[in-house]
C-alpha cells in the first residue's frame, strides 16, 4: 500500500469513467469538479488508480494522485500514483541502510486520512480500536527511501495475510486501517499456534473478507451520500475492470445501485467469490485448468470484478508456503459456511470477532 504527502487533487465528477452514478446516491453537495487542467486520467490494471474525466477520449495523457494516497487492493495493495513532479535525486553514492531500517508504528502515530468521510460507518472506529488496542504495528520507510513502488513490491511480494503493512510515509487511509484490522483479526482467530501460520484456506478467508469490506463500504458510503477520496478512486478502478471483462455502462450502473441498496449482501456475494475463486485456482495445475475456472465465474453477480483483485499474488503466496499431507483447515471452513448461510455476515464478523476481540483487550488491560 501505498500513502503519499505530496498529493495532488484528482478529477471527480457525476459520473466514474464514463459509468453514471443513480442521482440518488450522488452526495449532496456533488463531488468536486475538475480541479487541475490535466486532460484526462488513467487507471492501470496494475493497482496504479487514476481517474479521468468522463467526457473525454479514453487517450491517457497524464497522471494523478488524490489527496490520501494510501489504499488497499486485493492483495493488500491498493496504489496511486506519485505526482506529476519529477522526484529530485541526489548524484553520488547512497549512504548504506542497515536491515530493519523501517520504522515502526502504530496506529495512533500515523495521520489517518478520510476519516471522516466514515463518520456514519461505526465498524470503521471499533476496527481502528482493535488494532490500537492490540498495539499493531505499520512499518514505514525511511526517510530518503520512501518510494510507492518501493512500498508496493515489499507488499506484494512479502504479504503473508497478516501484520507488519509497509507504508510509504505516516499517512494512512481510513480504508486501509480497516483492511489491516480485519487481517489482524482473522490471523488471531484462524492462526494456528505455533509461529502463528495461516493455513491455505485461512489466507484466503482473510483477504477474500478484508477485499469484499470495500465492497460493502462503497455501498455505505454511496448510500450516505458521503464526498470520500476511497469512492473517487474505488469506483473508477471497478468501472476498468467492469468494462475491459465486457459490462455495459448501464450493468455497472445497476450494479453500483445493487450494491447501495444492500451493503451487506454485496459483501457476502463478492466475499464468497473471492474465496471461492482463490481456493480453486489454488487447486489447478496448469494454465488450461485456471482458465475454467476463470470462465465458471464469468456469470457470478461481481464475476466483472474479478480481475479488479490480485488473485495471482494470494494463490502464489498459498502455494510457497503449501505443505505435502495438510489436513484442510476446519476452522476455516466453519467460518465460511456461516458467512454463506447468514442474511448479514458483516455483522455475524461484529459480534463473532470484533467485540470478542476488543473484550478481551479491555480485560486483559484491566489485570494486566
Amino acid at each position: 500500500m501505498l500513502l503519499s504527502e505530496n498529493a495532488q487533487p484528482c478529477v471527480t465528477s457525476d459520473v466514474y469513467r464514463g459509468f453514471s452514478v443513480p442521482k440518488n446516491l450522488l452526495p449532496k453537495r456533488g463531488y468536486r469538479q475538475v480541479v487541475s487542467d490535466l486532460s484526462s486520467y488513467d487507471c492501470k490494471r496494475d493497482g496504479k488508480y487514476q481517474v479521468r474525466g468522463a467526457t473525454r477520449s479514453p487517450s491517457w495523457t497524464a497522471k494523478c494522485r488524490p489527496p490520501c494516497a494510501a489504499t488497499r487492493e486485493s492483495s493488500c495493495c491498493r496504489v496511486r500514483l506519485p505526482s506529476l513532479a519529477p522526484t529530485p535525486r541526489v548524484l553520488g553514492s547512497p549512504q548504506p541502510m542497515q536491515p530493519g531500517a523501517m520504522r515502526e508504528r502504530t496506529v495512533d502515530e500515523l495521520s489517518v486520512c478520510d476519516e471522516q468521510s466514515f463518520r456514519h460507518v461505526s465498524l470503521y472506529y471499533d476496527l481502528k480500536e482493535v488494532l490500537r488496542r492490540s498495539g499493531y504495528r505499520f512499518r514505514v520507510l525511511p526517510n530518503g527511501r520512501a518510494r510507492w513502488d518501493r512500498a508496493l513490491l515489499l507488499n506484494l511480494t512479502f504479504w503473508r495475510g497478516h501484520g507488519g503493512d509497509v507504508l510509504e510515509s505516516r499517512r494512512v487511509a481510513a480504508d486501509v486501517v480497516m483492511h489491516a484490522a480485519w487481517h489482524h483479526l482473522a490471523a488471531g482467530v484462524l492462526a494456528t499456534s505455533a509461529a502463528s501460520k495461516l493455513s491455505t484456506e485461512a489466507l484466503f478467508l482473510g483477504e477474500s473478507i478484508a477485499s469484499a469490506f470495500d465492497i460493502y463500504l462503497v455501498g455505505r458510503l454511496l448510500r450516505g451520500r458521503s464526498r470520500s477520496s476511497f469512492l473517487e478512486t474505488q469506483v473508477p478502478a471497478m468501472a476498468d475492470a467492469a468494462k475491459v471483462a465486457g459490462l455495459s455502462k448501464a450493468a455497472f450502473q445497476r450494479l453500483l445501485g445493487e450494491v447501495a441498496a444492500n451493503p451487506e449482501r454485496a459483501f457476502a456475494d463478492l466475499r464468497a467469490l473471492l474465496y471461492d475463486a482463490t481456493t480453486s485456482l489454488f487447486r489447478c495445475r496448469d494454465a488450461d485448468a485456471a482458465l475454467a475456472v476463470l470462465v465458471r465465474f464469468e456469470r457470478h453477480r461481481f464475476g466483472a470484478l474479478l480481475h479488479h483483485y490480485e488473485l495471482s499474488n494470494w494463490v502464489l503466496v498459498a502455494q510457497a508456503q503449501e505443505t505435502r499431507g495438510r489436513r484442510p483447515d476446519r476452522r476455516a471452513a466453519a467460518v465460511d459456511v456461516a458467512l454463506r448461510r447468514g442474511e448479514t455476515p458483516v455483522t455475524w464478523l461484529t459480534s463473532r470477532w470484533v467485540v470478542p476481540a476488543l473484550a478481551a483487550r479491555s480485560h486483559a488491560l484491566e489485570h494486566g
